[in-house]
């Protein structure tokens, strides 16, 4: 037999999108299982199948249309792993030189690579009988199934046959990972991208379950939300996606908006919204969260990466130069970025420092020429973890670790002859990523890159993808909003004191002390809307802010009741009217004009005073235990309509609010047209 030179190139074409490897070069794209000899190997075997069966092969048929001749492999563990394959074969056939012969196997449907075992070699009416041994290009892959030897004949007038052949598997059955025992995981599932059903989902680990309530939250204000990204405190997770109700399904890229949610207060803010970017044509894509929580990184419009901070109120460009910028991420000091730089063949790794106040071209960190690399993350200090294409021809998604001290690189031992793509750290010696492996779907499974052990994390949703998900090694849950700020088991005055003492405290440096009540790092209007609730309810426990009894309306109506500022606004908040008022027809709803009717009269005979925002701060600050804001109206109507609309739509996020703050803002501006 013609043995290739050593110096010839690698065979790695592809036939039908299945690479053709050549055997004879012992290609291998795992390392060796020799690292196995680290963990404990519960079981090790050999399975030998044979199929001594005549399989007749078309003259000219190539492998359209072929011989083939299967053994199947069954009973081995379902966690056995392949570490040598030996084939043994027998061809007899007029003219050999005519024939291509490769061995291979397929799982769920699917191929998997095809290994030449004989190219067109050697001429004349020959029999061919080889054995090709160490043939380790299936190494990890499990035993169980179809195995195949296929013959095709590439030249006309001679024809043979099949005769019969052997394989023979070592597999090895090692210890099971060690299990994820803290921390959650966030990844997003859909039945197809072009479907807008993505889903976000969180795991946690330590009480082995879904957080339900997370992704119910964020499935009701947001449609096909994808690529989850936590802080490292495991409190916020931000993610893109498009408003709840976009209909434009052939555009739907061009509505891609940034999201934030906090899993303490279980509330999800549109960060583009806050912006001002949530226009059609403007696209916030690819977020990820600064280590502290408090700065958002983003890719803005295909092009450059962008930094706002959690609430939205600055933005600033980070990168400049040609070519897209895409899936930012921080380093673990949230002094840097590490994302890829172009598509396709050209992707690379690069980064940015954020010492830098201009916007920057970013530095070229690492780049395997003519394959696509992409989704980088940081491991530690030290390792950046991306997905890269295996070779030129194949584009079929490999797990790479580089390392950013020493510049090296190299791929995981777990990588599979399947795509294993998007990875993440899970702990100092384990990654968690995506694989297609159980075809049709991509599923979520964890491994040790040094050893090549991997297994199903056990939580993939059914019947959908699961892909890009991140860790937390810690979690936090929803705490229900409380304003008994000093621990007494009484929401009461002494708790108001607390409040006024903390209040313009802007997160995330407001604890619950300082009059926090809701949770969200700061004191504002919103943990004063806490206090009065549990205040007028008598019951510290009562954390309903969102809808309170229906006397809390009779303030605001009575024509003989005197008013306070916040008495009205925290009113509004809370009376049930608001619930009943349909959002699609408020304005021409009879309810809607009913009410504006009252609060213009209310608004006439001076029972509602209103007091700008900082005008009221200043007045809680003056007037101390006395609490309730009393002073005149100190604006005209129309800017209080105004100023109302936009304070409940930054206090009150709840639609029925809202609602009730729109229907007092038209009454308002009906009063400034009548004047």
């Amino acid at each position: 037999m013609n043995e290739f030179s050593e110096s010839r190139p690698r065979t790695n074409i592809a036939y039908y999108g299945v690479p053709m490897i050549n055997a004879k070069r012992g290609f291998s794209r795992r390392a060796s299982f020799e690292q196995l000899e680290d963990r404990t190997v519960l079981a090790t075997g050999v399975f030998t199948g044979s199929n001594l069966a005549n399989v007749a092969i078309p003259d000219m048929g190539g492998f359209d249309q072929k011989g083939l001749s299967a053994v199947i492999v069954a009973g081995l563990p379902t966690d056995a792993m392949v570490t040598d394959v030996e084939v043994e074969y027998w061809i007899e056939h007029a003219w050999v030189s005519d024939l291509r012969v490769y061995a291979t196997t397929q799982r769920n449907g699917v191929w998997r690579d095809h290994l030449y075992l004989w190219n067109r070699e050697h001429s004349g009416n020959d029999e061919i009988h080889e054995i090709e041994s160490g043939l380790d290009a299936w190494d990890g892959l499990n035993p169980n199934g179809a195995w195949y030897l296929v013959a095709g004949d590439f030249a006309a007038s001679n024809v043979g046959a099949i005769s019969g052949w052997r394989i023979s598997i070592d597999w090895v059955a090692p210890d099971p990972l060690p299990a994820i025992a803290k921390g959650r995981i966030a990844w997003h599932s859909y039945t197809d991208y072009s479907a807008l059903d993505g889903l976000i989902h969180v795991y946690d680990f330590e009480d082995g379950a879904f957080y339900e309530r997370a992704t119910a939250t964020i499935a009701a204000v947001v449609t096909h939300a994808h690529n989850p990204n936590f802080s490292a405190d495991g409190r916020y997770m931000v993610f893109m996606g498009l408003p709840a109700g976009s209909t434009d399904t052939a555009n739907w890229r061009h509505y891609l908006d940034v999201f934030l949610y906090d899993f303490v207060t279980d509330e999800v803010t549109n960060v583009s919204a806050r912006l001002g970017l949530d226009q059609p044509g403007s696209i916030e894509e690819d977020p990820a969260l600064a280590p502290a929580g408090d700065r958002i990184a983003f890719k803005r419009n295909v092009s450059n990466i962008w930094e706002t901070d959690v609430f939205g109120t600055s933005l600033r460009q980070l990168t400049a130069g040609a070519g897209e910028k895409s899936g930012p991420q921080y380093s673990p000091d949230g002094a840097s970025l590490v994302f890829w730089v172009g598509t396709g063949a050209t992707a690379a790794l690069g980064g940015v420092s954020l010492q830098h106040s201009l916007p920057t071209t970013p530095t070229l960190l690492h780049d395997n020429l003519l394959l696509q690399d992409y989704f980088p993350s940081y491991w530690d200090d030290e390792r950046i973890v991306y997905a890269t294409w295996r070779s030129q021809s194949a584009h079929d998604d490999d797990v790479n670790i580089w390392n950013i001290q020493t510049r090296a690189d190299g791929a995981a031992l777990f990588n599979s002859l399947a795509e294993d793509s998007d990875p993440f750290g899970l702990t100092p010696t384990l990654l968690g990523f995506s694989t297609n492996r159980s075809l049709p779907y991509w599923r979520l499974w964890y491994g040790d890159p040094a050893t090549g052990a991997a297994a199903d994390l056990g939580i993939s949703r059914a019947g959908r993808h699961n892909l890009g998900a991140k860790y937390a090694k810690t979690k936090v849950v929803y705490e229900a909003p409380s304003a008994n700020f000093n621990g007494d088991a009484a929401v009461d005055g002494q708790d108001f004191l607390q409040w006024q003492r903390g209040y313009g405290i802007v997160a995330p440096f407001a604890a619950k002390g300082d009059g926090d009540a809701n949770n969200d790092r700061a004191v504002d209007f919103r943990d004063l809307a806490v206090w009065q609730m549990q205040y007028r309810s008598g019951d510290p426990l009562n954390s309903e802010v969102r809808s309170t009894d229906e006397s809390l309306l009779e303030p605001i109506v009575a024509e003989d009741a005197e008013f306070k500022s916040n008495d009205f606004l925290i009113g509004v908040a809370g009376t049930s009217w608001t619930r009943d008022l349909p959002t699609s027809t408020a304005r021409s709803n009879e309810a809607h004009d009913a009410i504006v009717h009252k609060v213009r009269r209310a608004i006439k005979m001076k029972q509602i005073r209103l007091v700008e925002y900082n005008a009221a701060a200043a007045a809680f600050s003056a007037l101390g235990s006395t609490g309730l804001v009393e002073a005149d109206n100190q604006m005209t109507d129309s800017v209080n309509a105004q100023f109302l609309e936009s304070w409940c739509h930054d206090v009150y996020p709840w639609p029925e609010v809202r609602l009730g703050c729109q229907c007092i803002s038209d009454a308002l501006r009906l009063m400034a047209i009548e004047v």
